[in-house]
Order: structure tokens, then C-alpha cells, then sequence
């Protein structure tokens, strides 16, 4: 009698293991397929702003060089001072792209795993 009772209890400690298994593997597809979701949405967001901000600075640069020919420039000069400032631009960006891109990137992507961690911890 009390043997039966103890595989009973042995068998039904078993299925509940595996019960609880199965439900944290659910638990962390859940949650990785959540930071994922967020993590390409981010993305998206960053990419449209990128384009953004690239054909703005494309019709800026079309629209400089019109105008500097239009005050009595050339063209290419034109041209020439808009490569300048890009160039410029480019090595500022290379120079101080830790503190412009990579710090906050880091600071970002760390919060968002930080704070998927908090929310399953409740």
C-alpha cells in the first residue's frame, strides 16, 4: 500500500517536472521571440530614419549646388564644396563615432535585454 503510494507520488513529482520543463522552454520562446519582435522593429525604425535623412541630405546637396550656380558659380564648384562637406562630415562621424553611435547602440540594446530579464523575474 504505502509502496504504491510512493510511486504514485514519485510518478506524479515526474509529470509535474516535466510539466514545468515544458512551460519555462514556452516561458523563454515567448520571451526571446518578444526581444526579437522589439529588437526588429528598432531596426526598422532606425533604417526609415536613415533613408530619411539620406534623401534629405541628397535634395539639400541638389538643391545647394542649384542655388550656388544660380549666384554666379560653377557647377562642379558647387559639387566640389558639397563633397568637402561631406567628407567632413564623414571624419567627424569616424572620429567621434563611439559617443555618437556605438555608446548609445550598447546602452540601448542592453536596456532592452534588461528589461525583458525584469519582467519575466516577477
Amino acid at each position: 500500500m504505502e509502496s504504491k503510494k510512493i510511486s504514485e507520488n514519485v510518478s506524479e513529482m515526474t509529470d509535474n517536472i516535466k510539466d514545468y520543463v515544458h512551460l519555462k522552454l514556452n516561458l523563454l520562446s515567448l520571451s526571446l521571440t518578444e526581444m526579437l519582435s522589439h529588437l526588429a522593429s528598432s531596426m526598422m525604425i532606425l533604417l526609415i530614419a536613415f533613408f530619411t535623412f539620406l534623401f534629405f541630405s541628397l535634395f539639400a546637396s541638389v538643391a545647394f549646388i542649384l542655388w550656388y550656380r544660380d549666384m554666379g558659380g560653377h557647377v562642379s564648384t558647387g559639387a566640389l564644396i558639397v563633397a568637402l562637406f561631406y567628407l567632413v562630415m564623414g571624419f567627424v562621424i569616424i572620429l567621434l563615432r563611439n559617443p555618437l553611435i556605438i555608446n548609445p547602440l550598447v546602452s540601448q540594446l542592453s536596456k532592452m535585454l534588461t528589461e525583458d530579464r525584469d519582467d519575466n523575474e516577477e
